[in-house]
């Protein structure tokens, strides 16, 4: 969350959709073929997952990067 930031927890949540979406990505993958589910229809969870991962992946950009200054600021007293 943005309160409490953590990368390992960001990057877990924006892999998880990131791998559903390569996942429903081609004709003949696994989900298609072991679930039935339409190629057309899985399209619009690859879009629909895909677009999820960004906003997490913009999430985790922001907790790899401006958190960590932060902390950093926070703590500056410490370190001199």
């Amino acid at each position: 969350s943005f309160l409490y930031p953590s990368v390992a927890v960001s990057g877990h949540a924006a892999r998880t959709p990131l791998i559903f979406a390569f996942a429903t990505s081609t004709h003949n993958s696994f989900l298609t073929l072991f679930f039935g589910l339409p190629f057309e229809r899985a399209i619009k969870y690859h879009k629909m997952s895909a677009r999820i991962a960004y906003l997490a992946g913009i999430m985790h950009t922001y907790v790899a990067f401006v958190a960590p200054v932060k902390d950093y600021k926070e703590n500056s007293d410490f370190l001199s």
